[in-house]
């Protein structure tokens, strides 16, 4: 785009008279003849055909081109001597009058887009929480699943070897129920009196000789 910009800073427009004066004719090489055929204020215009750059030759205004707007160019070197190599632009305004619009619809622009991120933003997060919550609940489940197996299988392994015991020594089994039972309603406070040819006693003798 620039160099184009570049190629036209190179143009400048120049009235017929100085066509003549200068070049001698309007038909010559450097020249570039414009119409406009819209009769508006449009920079310049088509550029001229043959025929039309004949007519403009042979008359100042041709009646086949009455109305029309003619623009004359030519390179800017032959009348100031200087050619343009390089167009760079600094700074780009807006005109005034839509200088406030251009800038409303840039806002909404990036508030739309910015709005959009964020809904996305906030449909993935919905997502990543829905999948973590699902994960956990699997991960409960099967944890939960697991405990109840190992427990039961705990149980079941204690009934087991319990079932065991009292088939081998049921007098010890019967002495360990006592024991515990007397473990729920003795406290360091409690006093009783036994039989001296009571389990009990006996158990507790032998432990004090050793």
């Amino acid at each position: 785009i620039m160099h184009r910009v570049t190629d036209a800073s190179n143009r400048i427009e120049i009235s017929r008279e100085s066509v003549i004066e200068t070049y001698g004719s309007i038909e010559h090489e450097s020249i570039e003849i414009f119409i406009d055929e819209s009769l508006s204020d449009r920079e310049r215009g088509r550029k001229a055909t043959q025929n039309e750059t004949a007519l403009l030759a042979s008359s100042s205004n041709p009646e086949a081109l009455s109305g029309y707007t003619i623009t004359y160019t030519t390179d800017i070197k032959d009348i100031y001597g200087i050619k343009i190599v390089d167009v760079r632009i600094k700074r780009a305004d807006f005109p005034p009058d839509i200088e406030t619009s251009v800038f409303q619809r840039m806002e909404a622009e990036r508030e739309r887009i910015a709005s959009g991120l964020r809904a996305e933003g906030s449909q993935k997060d919905a997502e990543i929480r829905a999948n973590v919550d699902k994960q956990v609940n699997v991960i409960l489940k099967s944890a939960e699943g697991t405990s109840a197996r190992l427990y039961g299988e705990a149980e079941e392994q204690a009934i087991n070897i319990l079932a065991e015991a009292l088939e081998r020594d049921p007098e010890f089994y019967e002495f360990r129920r006592t024991l515990e039972a007397y473990e729920k309603f003795l406290d360091s406070e409690t006093t009783i009196i036994l039989d001296p040819n009571s389990d009990l006693l006996q158990f507790l003798m032998s432990s004090q000789k050793k």
